[in-house]
């Protein structure tokens, strides 16, 4: 299916599987992060494009249906920390990093369940690469027999 087909065939299963709004698809796509919202059994009720790298598949082939891989993973762990509250936590998901956030959303008298999915590998290594330079910095300190001190500005101390 080309994107003109999967744009207008998503918002329709996805408000014929569980009545989401129709403009529910459009706030999905404007999201900066991948986003899947699960019905009650686990099924995708609607996702938008940028999750479709971690469903493996185009979105239009997965609502109405359960997934594997990382949005899986994802919503299992979120339910895990509790089924009808928020969630987030760092999962790493192959050799990338994901800042993932889950919270229920009532429609009617369905419960469904949102999964956000933000990429910060970029951020780990970043993270990674300051513990390295930091761990550096201690290791010559040492050879070296220095010390480091803090300077406070406000009080004038050294320690």
């Amino acid at each position: 299916m080309d994107s003109v087909t999967n744009a207008a065939v998503t918002p329709l299963c996805a408000k014929a599987v569980l009545g989401l709004p129709a403009d529910a698809q459009r706030l999905l796509d404007a999201l900066p992060s991948a986003a899947v919202v699960f019905g009650p059994e686990g099924e995708v009720a609607a996702a938008n494009r940028r999750a479709e790298h971690l469903l493996a598949a185009p979105v239009a082939t997965v609502i109405g249906h359960g997934v594997d891989g990382a949005f899986r993973l994802f919503r299992e762990r979120a339910e895990r920390l509790g089924v009808n509250e928020r969630a987030r936590f760092v999962q790493p998901f192959g050799s990338l990093w994901y800042l993932v956030e889950s919270f229920p959303m009532t429609v009617g008298a369905t419960v469904l369940r949102a999964v956000v999915a933000t990429d910060i590998t970029d951020m780990k290594s970043a993270e990674f690469e300051i513990r390295e330079s930091e761990a550096r910095l201690e290791e010559a300190t040492r050879i070296a027999q220095l010390g480091t001190y803090k300077f406070y500005w406000d009080t004038g101390k050294i320690h």
